[in-house]
């Protein structure tokens, strides 16, 4: 179980979330967003219906009247102006009014700058256009209300600036190859491929917006910025970038700092942040291929490892060189709910292995040197000495990152991070899409309340696999492969840092938390817990089967409130020193029963009612003692039977709880180990050696 020591930031409540229509221009928007959606948002009400998701006409409108524009020519240190509006100077063209300007050829070393009106509209159409600027941004907008880039089909533009600015004062903020401080939309079919290596490739102090072409883009800073806003309909994307790939940073507006995009094709391989916005991070269809920091294959990933019964979990700060189990290379997920094909057992602590050191809690910290630059031998320092402490910073190297809330609303997402692949400071919601996610944290974090409608998520590596303050299922197809927990629902204040060395019973519930499953159907591998909540866990629809750990220190499934079932099917294996079964409050029937053997990894196990009816089936994939096992089928009173090639056991369901180990009982935390819990065993319980 994690706890982690990061203070919530937003609360949540419930609000009714619009989608404003966007006037003919956003059909597939208005397809697959319905009007009135109720959702969890943060506190401050933040909702989608907060972000303005309209295209233009201009936006959208690529065409041009070739006999009524102003032709500019760029020839190499020299340019051509046959029209009005613009102005040029040896390498440097400037355009002081609204219109537009068919640019095409080359300079090696100058510059476009726009610098008209306030109100003014400027188009700017790249017939294959080359500009290399080495001492400033090759493209600049100083000043208009709006100016619209059009890349004409079938050409190849591109942008280039050197390793250094020389700026003005008045310009010093310039810090982008197409720099721009009004508004701005590139749109068309052509190629616009950028190299930034001073800082940035593509900014807007305010709106940036584009509508379709390809972009192929390397960037020593960020890759496409929009202060205010950034908004993608359609084409195709190629970043490489050393810092954030597509970043909307607008602090002091809770209705901008948004990202929207609807379809597209995106590959990015960033140093940090994929997307990244301040506030929202609303997505809609598209192919997103995502990897941050080299992947999750060079994360320092945390290790949880048994210690007297329980576990030591270290800050996320804490981390070491350890690989999570993730699926073997041609290993695909069990079919649901049938599972048949032998899997391999997770990685544990090898012999020898020793546990992390106690990490320190305020992050972790280089080695302040003596006054004199030596090594400090933890001897006593002179009175009237000080050192100076740098503390270590951490990168954001996530995937999919937002403030407020996150909505995702169809799409193909291929993502491999170091950091979270999924992660909002608020509320996030998937009504659909298919993932597959490597991540070297979380697969889906958010310090809010985490929705699933529907979708195809499968998490194969991770830290931990789902984590919010409250998680809800209701649709959808979930493989979760986690080193920890693979869902977690916590507030992130309480902490548990040495689980078997305190009282068990003594862990405080919060009621607001909870996992809840009211359908669609979840497979979790887990080597820490299962599904751990810090409040309740409410099953009322769906599919749950949970390979639990492969040690006592955690269970199946972990709640510090209660643990009820309604309805669905829900088969999980564990060992019974942390195994826990649901409450008595349930309205299904289920029954914890604690083997007297264990069950290897490989053996094929089988649930059977009194008439011999198969109720499930699976070949299991870690040893276990201990399962959990509930279904509409099960009836009181009849008798059960799990069977493996050499061991049978037989139940006699008495009450809407069996257990001969602990059942969960509201706010207690309840063990399954029988040798260490009083419990009523009214039921039998032999083996067969094939009698």
């Amino acid at each position: 179980m994690v706890r982690r020591k990061i203070a919530m930031l937003l609360g949540m409540s419930c609000l009714m979330i619009t989608l404003a229509g966007c006037q003919g221009n956003t059909n597939n928007v208005e397809d697959k967003v319905s009007q009135e959606e109720t959702k969890v948002t943060t506190q401050t009400n933040q909702s989608v219906s907060d972000f303005d998701l309209e295209f233009t006409g201009n936006d959208l409108d690529v065409g041009y009247d070739e006999n009524n524009c102003t032709k500019i020519s760029l020839n190499d240190t020299s340019i051509q102006v046959n029209g009005t509006g613009a102005v040029a100077e040896e390498s440097v063209v400037t355009i002081t009014s609204a219109g537009t300007f068919l640019i095409s050829g080359s300079l090696s070393d100058g510059q476009i700058v726009v610098n008209a009106g306030e109100l003014d509209k400027v188009k700017l159409v790249f017939d294959e256009v080359n500009i290399h600027c080495e001492h400033h941004a090759p493209v600049y907008i100083k000043q208009a209300d709006k100016v619209f880039v059009t890349l004409l089909d079938g050409t190849e533009n591109t942008i280039t600036d050197g390793s250094s600015y020389e700026l003005a004062e008045e310009d010093s903020n310039v810090d982008g190859a197409i720099f721009s401080k009004a508004d701005v939309t590139f749109n068309g079919n052509g190629t616009l491929k950028v190299t930034s290596s001073y800082k940035h490739a593509i900014v807007s102090k305010d709106d940036l917006v584009i509508t379709g072409g390809t972009y192929n883009i390397t960037s020593n800073g960020q890759g496409l910025t929009g202060k205010d806003r950034v908004k993608i309909k359609n084409g195709t994307f190629l970043l490489h970038t050393k810092e954030d790939a597509i970043k909307s940073n607008q602090t002091e507006d809770s209705s901008k700092g948004y990202i929207y995009v609807e379809n597209g094709t995106f590959t990015i391989e960033s140093e940090e942040d994929g997307f990244s916005a301040e506030t929202g991070l609303i997505l809609v269809d598209g192919t997103y291929d995502i990897t941050t920091g080299g992947g999750s294959e060079n994360a320092q990933m945390k290790v949880d490892a048994p210690m007297g019964g329980g576990r030591f979990q270290g800050d996320k700060t804490d981390m070491m060189d350890k690989t999570p189990p993730s699926l073997a290379e041609g290993e695909t997920m069990p079919e649901m709910p049938d599972r048949d094909g032998e899997k391999g057992t997770p990685p544990s602590l090898a012999e020898g292995e020793t546990m992390p050191e106690i990490p320190d809690r305020d992050g972790e910290r280089e080695t302040p040197p003596n006054v004199d630059g030596s090594v400090p031998n933890n001897e006593q320092m002179n009175e009237g000495e000080s050192v100076d402490i740098t503390t270590t910073e951490t990168i954001s190297q996530k995937g999919l990152k937002s403030g407020a809330l996150q909505v995702i609303k169809g799409g193909v997402y291929t993502i491999d991070t170091v950091d979270d692949a999924i992660h909002c400071n608020g509320n996030v919601t998937i009504e659909g899409g298919e993932f597959s996610i490597q991540t070297g944290d979380d697969g889906l974090h958010a310090d809010g309340n985490v929705v699933i409608e529907d979708g195809t998520i499968t998490i194969s590596k991770s830290y931990e696999g789902i984590e919010g303050y409250t998680i809800v299922v209701s649709g959808g197809n979930l493989h979760v492969v986690s080193n920890d927990d693979g869902f977690n629902a916590t507030d992130g204040t309480s902490s548990d840092d040495i689980r078997g060395m305190q009282d068990p019973n003594n862990e405080e519930s919060n009621e607001n938390l909870y996992i809840k499953v009211t359908g669609g159907e979840i497979y979790v591998n887990a080597s820490g817990d299962g599904m751990d909540s810090n409040g309740n866990f409410i099953v009322e629809g769906g599919t749950i089967i949970i390979d639990g750990p492969e040690n006592g220190g955690n269970g199946a499934i972990d709640y510090s409130g209660t643990g009820t079932i309604t309805g669905g099917m829900v088969i999980e294996t564990g060992y019974s020193q942390m195994a826990q079964g649901f409450s008595d409050k349930s309205s299904q029937y289920s029954f914890l029963w604690n083997l007297d053997s264990n069950i290897n990894s490989g053996e094929q196990v089988t649930i059977k009612n009194s008439s011999g009816e198969i109720l499930y089936q699976w070949v299991a994939t870690k040893s276990f003692n201990s399962i959990v096992f509930s279904s509409k089928d099960l009836v009181d009173k009849e008798v059960y039977t799990i069977e493996t090639s050499t061991t049978s056991t037989q139940i006699t369901l008495d009450g809407i709880v069996t257990s001969n180990g602990r059942m969960g009982m509201g706010g207690e935390r309840p063990y399954g180990n029988k040798e260490n819990n009083e419990s009523k065993e009214s039921n039998e319980s032999k083996e067969s050696n094939g009698e």
